[in-house]
């Protein structure tokens, strides 16, 4: 089934914990413009989509319905490609830690403590 704008509007605004206030105040719009786009009432212009797509980090085509692929590596920086390289020339490792949840979410402890103490 193909998603609707709306529709992915709405999930990527509540899986952020934010309301159609707050991302109406991003999007300099009304809410009732947001509340048009989730219902797919009123189809948003195309700088509002683009707006949309840079706030939740997703492609304009995952918005669109036209990919499932929420995310686009043109997005990510030149260290995060690179990383994302690493990782899939040796894949196993992730395989290996995606079998592992537990260790995975050690290891993501271990970064996010490192990360927050810079």
């Amino acid at each position: 089934m193909i998603e609707l704008f709306g529709d992915i509007l709405k999930e990527l605004r509540e899986n952020q914990s934010m309301t159609q206030n707050d991302l109406a105040e991003l999007l300099n719009v009304s809410r009732q413009s947001v509340g048009g786009y989730e219902n797919n009432t009123t189809e948003p212009p195309t700088d509002i989509v683009v707006k949309i797509a840079d706030i939740f980090n997703v492609t304009c085509d995952f918005l669109l319905g036209r990919t499932n692929e929420k995310y686009s590596l043109n997005l990510l920086s030149i260290e995060d490609n690179e990383l994302l390289s690493k990782f899939y020339e040796d894949r196993d490792i992730l395989l290996k830690l995606y079998e592992n949840k537990d260790m995975l979410l050690k290891l993501y402890e271990v970064v996010d403590c490192y990360t927050t103490k810079k």
